[in-house]
C-alpha cells in the first residue's frame, strides 16, 4: 500500500477529514503564481515545469528570454517531451513551414520542412520519436534523430489540429467536423469520430483510457480508446476554447466564454466545478514541479499563470484496482515449499474471486481512513413491513439496519449511535459507500449489523479488463520458480556472498494493443540489491559505469542470458512486440572534475531517457567525458542493452522497443547505484 499512500499524498490529500469533504468536488486554487511578460502568449506548451510561447514570429521561455524568430507568423508551437527541441508552424504569404529549433541554443535552427509540403498541423508523439506533420489529405511522420520521412497515412480533408496519445498507438486529426484516430504503427485510419458541429479541440487523457472532443455547439464528450464507444457527454458548457484532461485522468478540464475552466468528473456527469479567470484561456494545460505537484497553466495579457488546484478528488477505482493487481499477483505465486498439487487446490477460479473481493474492500477501506468522523448521520424512514430503518449517510447512498418493531422506540438521535468495524466500497460514481459496518445504540445497548459486502457495485471486478486469466497467472508462477532455480544455480557458480540479493519475478497484466483488443502482457523483471558497505566491492565503485565490472550486475545479466537462451526462448518469437525497459541508478555523489568516458558503449545526442519519472533527453560523448550523475547512470543502463544484444541473440529477432530509465537518489551511498531490467513480452499468451 506504501505507493498507493504516496500517490494520494503527492496528489494532495490525506487520509481521514480531509477525504470526507473531497468527495463532492469543491474545485479552489491552491496556490496562484504570476510570471510576467513583455509581450503576451499566445500558442503554449511545456517540457515538465517550464512552458515556452510564441507570439507573433517569435518564441519566448518563461523568463521572457527570446529564443527564435521563425519564417512567417506562428501559428503552432509543440515542444519536443524530451526537451530537446521545439517546432513552430508558420506561415508567410507565399506557403506555410515547419520549422525545427534547439531548446538550448537561441536561434539555432536544426531543421526546416522541405518545400512542396503545404504543412497545416504538427505535433509530437509522446515518446518524442516522431514529429508529426499534416497537411492536405495527408499525416506524415518524421523521424526526430534524422528528419527523415518514415511513413504517411491519407486521411480525407485538411487536419487543422494533431495531438498524440501517451501509449504510442495513435494520432488524432480534427477535420471539420471529424477526429480522425490514426493508427501510429500500422500507419492506417482506425475509426473517424463525426459530430454536429466543428471540433474547436480535442486530447487524450495522461492515461491514453480517453479521447475527449469539444465542439463549437456547446457540447464535449469524451471516448474510450478501447471500444470508442461514448462514456461521457455534456451539453450547455459555453463556447469552449480548450480541452485538456488532469493528470490523474479522472476530469476532463474545459475552458469557455473567456472567462471560466470547468472541471468535468468522467465518472459523475453531475459532478461539474468551475473557477473563473479574466485571463487568455485559448490554450490550457497541467504542468508538474519536481515535488509532482500539479498546476493548471494559461496565459493572460502580458501574464502567464500557474494554478495549483485542490479539491479534486483521486481516481479511487484506479488506485484500488492498481493495488489490488498487486496484491492478486502476490497471492497467486506459488509459494517456497509449496507443492503444486496444493498450489492448484489454494489458487482456483472460486477462491481467487472470493480474495480478489476480500482484497478490494480492504483498499478501499484504507483509503476511506475515518471517513464517518465528518459525516453528517441522520435517522431516515422506517419500513415496518420489511422492519427496516434507513439511515441517511450525508452524501454516501443511505445504510439500512434490519430493526425490529419494538426496537424502533430506541432510535430517537443518531448522536447514540456509534459505527465499528467499518468496510467501504465504491459506487459508480468513484465515491464511497459503507458496505459492512456494527451499529452500536446506545440507547438500548443493542448493536446491529450492516451487511452489503456481496453488493453488486463491485461487479465491474468480474469483468473487469483489468485482470487476467487464472491459467496465464498460474503459468507465470511456476516459471518464476524456474526462473529461481536458475538464479541459484547461477549464484552459487558465481559465489556470491550473502551480501548481494538478486531477485527475479514474474506476472502476467492486462493491457491494449493499437486495435483496442484485449491482450494480456508478460513481464519477467530482473534487479538486485547489495548492503551499503559491501556494495563497492560487489557492485559499482563510485564514478564507474561499466557492468562488466560489477560483481552483482554480471550475476544478474548471466541468470537473464540463461533463461532466454533455455527455458523462457519460447517467447522470443520472430515479431513479436518486446519492450524492454533498463533502468540505471546514481547517488548523489557529486561528481567535481568530471570523469573519462572511453566511448565504449558510443556516443549519445538528446538521447531520450525518463528522467526520475520524467521524459528528459541526455547526451554524452568520449569528448564531454560524464559530468552528471545522470550521465552516469546513463551509461550504466546502456551498457545492459549492449551486454544484451550480444549474449542474447533472440532479440534481434523480435520487434523490441528499448526504454532507458534513470534514478537519481537524494542520498549517498553504494547501495543507491544499481541496474534493473523488465522485459515485457506483449500479448504473450
Amino acid at each position: 500500500m506504501n505507493d498507493l499512500l504516496k500517490a494520494l499524498f503527492v496528489f494532495g490529500i490525506s487520509f481521514g477529514a480531509e477525504v470526507a469533504v473531497a468527495q463532492p468536488t469543491q474545485v479552489a486554487i491552491k496556490k496562484f503564481l504570476s510570471y510576467k511578460q513583455q509581450v503576451d502568449p499566445m500558442g503554449m506548451d511545456n517540457h515538465n515545469y517550464s512552458v515556452i510561447y510564441s507570439n507573433a514570429k517569435k518564441v519566448y521561455n518563461l523568463g521572457g528570454f527570446q529564443l527564435s524568430k521563425s519564417s512567417g507568423l506562428i501559428q503552432d508551437l509543440k515542444v519536443n517531451p524530451a526537451g530537446a527541441s521545439y517546432a513552430t508552424l508558420s506561415s508567410t504569404k507565399k506557403r506555410s513551414l515547419v520549422e525545427v529549433f534547439d531548446m538550448y541554443e537561441a536561434n539555432n535552427r536544426l531543421w526546416t520542412l522541405p518545400e512542396g509540403v503545404n504543412p497545416t498541423a504538427i505535433c509530437y508523439t509522446d515518446d518524442s520519436e516522431y514529429l508529426v506533420v499534416a497537411s492536405q489529405g495527408k499525416v506524415s511522420f518524421y523521424d526526430t534523430r534524422y528528419y527523415s520521412k518514415t511513413g504517411e497515412v491519407v486521411v480525407e480533408g485538411t487536419p487543422t489540429k494533431l495531438c498524440a496519445s501517451s501509449n504510442g498507438f495513435y494520432v488524432a486529426a480534427a477535420v471539420g467536423n471529424k477526429v480522425v484516430l490514426v493508427n501510429r504503427k500500422a500507419k492506417n485510419v482506425r475509426q473517424t469520430l463525426t459530430f454536429g458541429a466543428e471540433v474547436v479541440d480535442f486530447d487524450f487523457s495522461k492515461d491514453s483510457e480517453y479521447l475527449g472532443v469539444a465542439t463549437n455547439d456547446q457540447k464535449v464528450a469524451a471516448f474510450s480508446t478501447q471500444s470508442l464507444a461514448k462514456v461521457y457527454s455534456n451539453e450547455k458548457m459555453g463556447q469552449v476554447t480548450a480541452l485538456t484532461f488532469h493528470p490523474e485522468s479522472k476530469y476532463m478540464v474545459i475552458s469557455a466564454d473567456n472567462n471560466k475552466m470547468s472541471f468535468l468528473n468522467l465518472r459523475n456527469k453531475k459532478d461539474v466545478s468551475t473557477i473563473t479567470d479574466d485571463g487568455n484561456l485559448n490554450e490550457v494545460l497541467f504542468v508538474s514541479d519536481n515535488e509532482n505537484h500539479y498546476y493548471l497553466v494559461h496565459g493572460a495579457d502580458s501574464d502567464i499563470r500557474y494554478k495549483e488546484i485542490s479539491g479534486l478528488t483521486p481516481n479511487y477505482t484506479k488506485y484500488m484496482e492498481s493495488e489490488l493487481n498487486d496484491r492478486l499477483a502476490e497471492w497467486s505465486k506459488m509459494q517456497p515449499m509449496e507443492t503444486e498439487s496444493a498450489y492448484k487446490e489454494r489458487v482456483t477460479p472460486e477462491k481467487m474471486a472470493k480474495q480478489k473481493k476480500l482484497f478490494a474492500n480492504e483498499i478501499v477501506t484504507d483509503l476511506a481512513g475515518d471517513l464517518l468522523s465528518e459525516v453528517e448521520v441522520s435517522l431516515g424512514k422506517y419500513n415496518p413491513e420489511t422492519n427496516m430503518l434507513a439511515l441517511e449517510m450525508g452524501d454516501m447512498p443511505d445504510v439500512y439496519l434490519d430493526v425490529p418493531a419494538d426496537d424502533v422506540a430506541d432510535f430517537n438521535s443518531s448522536d447514540d449511535l456509534e459505527f465499528t468495524d467499518v468496510v467501504y466500497g465504491l459506487d459508480e460514481n468513484d465515491n464511497f459507500k459503507v458496505i459492512y459496518a456494527h451499529i452500536h445504540n446506545k440507547k438500548n445497548g443493542k448493536t446491529y449489523v450492516f451487511d452489503n459486502k456481496d453488493e453488486k457495485s463491485l461487479a465491474h471486478l468480474k469483468t473487469s479488463d483489468k485482470f487476467v486469466d487464472l491459467k496465464d497467472v498460474q503459468t507465470a508462477s511456476k516459471e518464476e520458480v524456474a526462473l529461481k532455480d536458475i538464479k541459484k544455480d547461477v549464484v552459487a557458480a558465481a559465489q556470491l556472498s550473502d551480501n548481494t540479493n538478486i531477485n527475479v519475478s514474474t506476472r502476467v497484466e492486462a493491457g491494449v494493443n493499437d486495435k483496442g483488443e484485449r491482450v494480456e502482457n508478460y513481464k519477467v523483471d530482473f534487479n538486485y540489491s547489495v548492503n551499503a558497505e559491501f556494495s563497492e566491492a560487489d557492485d559499482f565503485a563510485p564514478g564507474a559505469y561499466k557492468i562488466e565490472k560489477s560483481k552483482a550486475a554480471q550475476s544478474m545479466m548471466k541468470i537473464i542470458s540463461k533463461a532466454f537462451n533455455d527455458k523462457f526462448a519460447k517467447y522470443m518469437q520472430d515479431g513479436k512486440e518486446l519492450v524492454v525497459t533498463i533502468t540505471g541508478s546514481a547517488d548523489a555523489m557529486p561528481i567535481r572534475r568530471g570523469i573519462p568516458y572511453d566511448g565504449s558503449y558510443g556516443t549519445f545526442k538528446n538521447e531520450p531517457c525518463t528522467v526520475n519519472g520524467k521524459l528528459n533527453n541526455i547526451s554524452v560523448s568520449k569528448d564531454s567525458g560524464i559530468k552528471t550523475n545522470e550521465q552516469l547512470a546513463f551509461l550504466r543502463a546502456v551498457g545492459v542493452k549492449k551486454q544484451l544484444l550480444k549474449e542474447v541473440p533472440g532479440l534481434k529477432k523480435m520487434d523490441v522497443q528499448y526504454k532507458y530509465n534513470v534514478n537519481i537518489s537524494k542520498s549517498r551511498g553504494g547501495e543507491y547505484r544499481r541496474i534493473h531490467v523488465n522485459f515485457m513480452f506483449v500479448d504473450a499468451f
